[in-house]
Order: C-alpha cells, then structure tokens, then sequence
C-alpha cells in the first residue's frame, strides 16, 4: 500500500494546484508596487514609513446596496456549492432537492450573508475600494462553520473600537468593545476551539489602551484608563458566565438558565469543567483527507496573500496590515489544533487586503481573476471529490 490513496493523492495534487494558482498573486502584488513611469513615486520610498494610529474609512449611502448584494450573493454561492452542484454532478433532481431541502439550505446560507455582510463592512472600513470588499465578501459563501459569522462581527466591532481617537469619550465608543465580547462569546457557544483566538482578543484591548493612555491628555488619561477597566472587567465577566450557562444549558445538565442560576452545582462545577476543556483543545486536529474542496481554496488563496500582508504590515508600516496579521497564528492554532474552529473570516481578511492593494494601484482586474480563480477550482473540487 502507498502513503496516500487514490482519493487523497486526487486531493493533494488539487491543493499543490490551488496553492500554486495563487502563489502567482505574490509576483502579481510585487509588479504592482512599482513606482509608475512618468511620476516621482519613488522619491517617497525613500523615506522609511512609520505606524500610523488605526483609522476607520467612513462608510457611504451607496454601500447599503453593496452590503446587501454581496449577502444574497454569497448566499447564492452557498445554495450552488451545498446542494445544487453536488446534484447535477450526481445526475439527481436539482430543482426537486432544493425544493425539500428548502429549510436546511437558508439556515445553512443564512451565516455566511451575515459572514459576508460583516466582512464587506469591515473590509470597507480599513479601507476605500468597494470591488474588493464585494468580491471578498462573496467568497463568504465557501465558509463551512456557523460561528465565522459572529467572529467576523465580533472582529467588525473590535477594530472600530481600536480606531476611536484617543481622547474620544467612553461612550458611545464603548458600545463597539460590547459588541466585539458579545460577538466573540456567541463566537465561543457555538465552537468552543474558538477559545484561541482569546489572547488575540485580550492583546488588542491592552495594546489599544496603552497606546490610548501615552496619547491621551494629560490629567484625563489615568482616569479614562481606570473607568474603562471598571467597566470592562465586569462586562467580560458577564461574557464569560453567559457562554458557561448556555453551554451547561445545551449539555442537558439544566431545563433552563434561570434554574442554571439558581444551581449550586453549576457554580462548583465551572472551574473543573474549564480545566477538563482546556487540553481539548489540542486534541482536535485537520484531517487532509477530510478538508472541503471549499477550505481548500480559501486556505490557498490565504497562502499566496500572506507574503504581501506580511510586506505591508511590516515593511509598510500599516497598522490595517499587521491588526490581520497578528489574527492569522492565533487562527492556524484553532484550525490546525482545535480540528473545527471557524477560521473562514481568518482566511478571507489576508485576501480582501491583497485584492485592495491591487486595486489601490489600479489592478483591480487581478483581484477579479483570482476570484473567478476561486469559484472554478471550488466547482471543480465539488466535481471530482
């Protein structure tokens, strides 16, 4: 017997294609940055580039429409990829399954128009150019876990709240820190591996406050740093102990979350049942043999973007850049180990910052390649596998 079979040695050489297919976009984003002919571009390379504090872009009327079209798209991308290609490639009757399965179908679509819904909005924040949020959103449509979509809003409402100016009062600011914990914590209900990306989480908050508090004014920051801590502790907290009842809840350990409350065993049992879950957490692990041709792309497409995303968050110096970057370890680590963390938006924000520089450098064209890249090789991987 050989190490792989038949259908993991198919699998292998459709992965060594779509990671070679989109290493291209490596020479591609290189051969954009030059400086162009007849301008004086270059001169303002010479300088060496310094961080600049996170801004947020203002967003416009016109994506209303935008955002709601990518949503029904990338649900359409999801209807095709789940249910319709499968069929017509199995010779079934297509119209027949989408009539029964009807349900199933828009409750599995309906997380990825919200994932591609927070992924256009927050695309569209760090930066100008719609084309690419649009595209990058519709790709939503190929994320196979629920929870990316509330991990997308949780990262939505973090990075607003990381672009408020320094010396911006608490609230209404603040409101988008409470949205980023309840995001994450539904994010956490549905897939407890997602517990990885906490020190992602945490490091932001206390990177964003330091530099808040050496920015800050002079006799208002110590006190702005002390009433945001007081509030933020608490509401933490309170995430925290929702996610431990609804979970107890969902084990059929109590009827309800009142009688959780009114629960002596659920208060003794939290810290053993957070010891016992922690090495959980590495026991997990992705299977080659088991990836979707749909994760297969997506994590392709994020390997050819990587190059470009660590150029611009460190050789740039751009803040937008490296908030990505320093996403990405912290997803590998719930994929790779945690086996069935979502880690779709992960995936698909490195891509949407790739796309808008080329068409920050008027290649947009190359960002609508690669995602027509990705639709065909995702129907081809259906097709085969």
């Amino acid at each position: 017997m050989g190490l792989f079979s038949g259908a993991a040695s198919l699998r292998l050489v459709f992965a060594c294609a779509a990671a070679a297919l989109f290493l291209l976009s490596v020479p591609a984003y290189f051969a954009a940055r030059r400086p162009r002919r007849g301008t004086t571009e270059w001169i303002a390379r010479l300088d060496r580039p310094h961080f600049a504090p996170l801004t947020a872009q203002g967003l416009k009327w016109t994506d209303a429409p935008w955002a709601v079209l990518a949503a029904l798209c990338a649900a359409a991308v999801r209807f095709f990829t789940l249910a319709l290609l499968p069929a017509l490639s199995l010779g079934a009757d297509a119209l027949g399954l989408l009539t029964e399965n009807a349900p199933a179908l828009l409750r599995a679509a309906a997380p990825c128009a919200l994932l591609a819904l927070a992924l256009y909005l927050l695309l569209r924040t760090m930066d100008e150019p719609v084309l690419p949020a649009i595209l990058c959103a519709i790709l939503a449509g190929l994320a196979q876990d629920p929870a990316d979509a509330l991990l997308a809003c949780a990262l939505l409402c973090l990075y607003v709240w990381m672009c408020a100016p320094y010396d911006a009062r608490l609230l209404p600011r603040g409101l988008w820190l409470c949205g980023a914990a309840a995001g994450y914590a539904g994010t956490l209900i549905l897939s407890p591996a997602a517990l990885w990306y906490a020190p992602f989480f945490l490091g932001a908050y206390v990177w964003t406050q330091l530099l808040r508090f050496r920015g800050g004014a002079e006799g208002h920051r110590g006190g702005k740093l002390a009433a945001s801590l007081l509030l933020t502790v608490p509401a933490a907290a309170c995430a925290a102990l929702c996610v431990a009842l609804v979970r107890y809840v969902r084990a059929g350990q109590a009827a309800s979350v009142f009688e959780a409350l009114r629960s002596l065993r659920f208060y003794e049992g939290l810290l053993p049942t957070l010891r016992d879950g922690l090495p959980a957490l590495v026991r997990g692990g992705v299977r080659f043999c088991a990836l979707a041709p749909q994760t297969v792309v997506l994590a392709a497409a994020a390997l050819g973007a990587l190059v470009p995303l660590v150029h611009g968050a460190l050789r740039l110096r751009d803040g937008r850049r490296l908030f990505v970057l320093c996403l990405l370890p912290f997803a590998l680590c719930a994929w790779l180990l945690g086996g069935s963390a979502p880690a779709a938006a992960a995936l698909l924000l490195p891509v949407g910052v790739l796309w808008q520089s080329y068409a920050a450098r008027d290649r947009a064209v190359h960002a609508v390649c690669y995602f027509c890249a990705a639709l065909a090789l995702t129907c081809a991987g259906i097709t085969l596998f």
